[in-house]
C-alpha cells in the first residue's frame, strides 16, 4: 500500500497494527485504515477526529475489537510539531470512531518541546486504557471512554501516581521519596494492577533506580540502570536476575516510555529473547535468557548496521527473527538453545527502500506484515507490505 512520504513517524505508531478475522488494520499518520487479509483490498478508512491531526501513539492491544490511538494537531511557536493531547477508540470491524477525548495538558510557553510523546503514555490492557500526561493520569473504559478509576489516588506515602505499562498485564512503577535534604531516602514500587478496578494485586518495594520499567509484562521482566530481572506474576517476588553483564543492552531503554512493552522482545516457552542495539548505536545482536535461572542461554556476535526483531506469536519452540540492514531484510530461524541461525527468506532491497526507517514487522497466520509511517529512501514509498515466510 502506498503512503504519503511527507508523513513523519516511527515504530510507536506501527504498534497500532491490529488483526481481525478478515482484515489487517493499520494506524497511519492521519487515521486508521483496514485492508482485506487475502486480497489487500481497502475495506475502510477513517480519519482522526478533527482536521489536521496526526497520530502519535497506538498500543498494540485490540481487546474487544477496539483499537486506541493518541493524536493531536500541529503546534506552532518556539517548537513546531504535532501535539499528543487527544485519544480516540476505533471499532476495528467497521472503522467507526467509538469515542474520543481531549487530554488535560499543561503547555509551557518557554518549553523547547512543550508537548510530545515523551510526556504522554498510553498503557492498554484488556478493557481499560491508562493515559498519562504532564498534568494528569486517567483510566478509561475501552467500550465507551468513561472513567474506570482514578490513577491519581495511588499518589500517597511519598510516592507519585506512577507510570503504567500495558500488554497482557497492567503494571505500575512509582517513584517515591521521604525526608528532606540531605537525608532524602528514595525508592520505587512495582505493582500488578487489576485493569477493571485499578487496585494493586501486589506491590513490591525496590531500592532507588535511575530508570526502571517493564520490558515485558507477561512474563514480567523489569530493567533498571543496574540490572534486568524477572518477577513472579503471582506475587512480585523475584524469579531470577539475568546473568552476565548487560551493559550493552542499555539501548533497549532509549525509546520513550510510551506505555507499551518493549517491542524488540519475545518469549518462547521459558526462553526470553531480546534484539539489542550496541552502545555505538551502529550494531545489533540477539541474546536469550532462561526465565527461571536468569542464565544467558546464548548471544550472537554484534553485526554492524543490523537490527534484529524477534517475532511474537510464532510458537513456543520456533524462534523467528526479522533482520534489517541498511540494504535489505531477511527472515531467520534461530536455535532455541544454541542461537544457531538459518536463513529462511531473503527479501529484495525494495522492501527496505520503500518503507520508512521505523517500519516494523508483525507476524500473523504465517505471514509478515511490515507497517510504516513516512517515506522510504527509494522512489516509491509504502505503508504496508505483506511478505512470505518461506522461499
Amino acid at each position: 500500500m502506498k503512503t504519503n512520504a511527507s508523513w513523519i513517524g516511527n515504530h510507536q505508531e506501527t504498534q497500532g497494527t491490529w488483526f481481525t478475522g478478515k482484515a489487517v488494520v493499520q494506524t497511519l499518520a492521519d487515521g486508521v485504515t483496514a485492508y482485506d487479509l487475502k486480497s489487500g483490498t481497502q475495506l475502510w478508512t477513517t480519519p482522526l477526529p478533527g482536521a489536521g491531526n496526526h497520530a502519535c501513539l497506538a498500543p498494540s492491544d485490540s481487546y474487544g475489537g477496539i483499537g486506541v490511538v493518541a493524536y493531536g494537531g500541529k503546534h506552532e511557536g518556539a517548537w513546531a510539531g504535532y501535539a499528543c493531547d487527544h485519544v480516540a477508540a476505533y471499532n476495528l470491524d467497521t472503522g467507526k470512531v467509538v469515542w474520543s477525548k481531549s487530554l488535560n495538558f499543561t503547555f509551557k510557553a518557554n518549553d523547547v518541546d512543550p508537548v510530545d510523546r515523551d510526556q504522554v503514555s498510553v498503557a492498554r490492557s484488556r478493557g481499560v486504557v491508562v493515559v498519562r500526561t504532564n498534568k494528569e493520569s486517567i483510566a478509561l473504559r475501552i467500550a465507551d471512554g468513561t472513567s474506570a478509576w482514578n490513577p491519581e489516588r495511588a499518589a500517597t506515602g511519598g510516592c507519585n501516581a506512577g507510570s503504567y505499562t500495558g500488554g497482557e498485564l497492567l503494571v505500575r512503577v512509582q517513584r517515591c521519596e521521604s525526608g528532606s535534604y540531605p537525608n532524602v531516602k528514595s525508592w520505587h514500587t512495582e505493582s500488578l494492577i487489576d485493569p477493571e478496578t485499578g487496585k494493586a494485586k501486589w506491590m513490591t518495594k525496590e531500592g532507588n533506580r535511575a530508570t526502571t520499567f517493564p520490558v515485558s509484562t507477561l512474563p514480567m521482566v523489569f530493567s533498571s540502570n543496574t540490572e534486568t530481572y524477572v518477577a513472579n506474576e503471582a506475587n512480585g517476588v523475584r524469579r531470577s536476575v539475568f546473568g552476565s553483564a548487560l551493559d550493552q543492552t542499555v539501548n533497549l531503554f532509549t525509546e520513550r516510555a510510551s506505555g507499551s512493552v518493549w517491542p524488540d522482545t519475545a518469549v518462547f516457552a521459558n526462553v526470553f529473547v531480546m534484539g539489542v542495539a550496541g552502545k555505538d548505536h551502529e550494531s545489533g545482536f540477539v541474546t536469550a535468557y532462561d526465565l527461571d535461572s536468569g542464565r544467558q542461554v546464548w548471544r550472537t556476535p554484534a553485526q554492524a548496521h543490523t537490527q534484529y526483531i524477534p517475532l511474537m506469536g510464532t510458537g513456543a519452540n520456533r524462534i523467528l527473527v526479522y533482520v534489517k540492514t541498511d540494504n535489505a531484510a531477511k527472515l531467520i530461524e534461530m536455535g532455541k538453545y544454541d542461537g544457531s541461525m538459518k536463513t529462511l527468506v531473503e527479501y529484495p532491497e525494495s522492501v527496505n527502500k520503500s518503507m520508512s526507517s521505523g517500519a516494523w514487522p508483525h507476524w500473523h497466520d504465517g505471514r509478515i506484515y511490515v507497517t510504516g509511517v513516512g517515506g522510504g529512501s527509494g522512489d516509491t514509498s509504502h505503508s504496508l507490505m505483506v511478505l512470505p515466510t518461506t522461499k
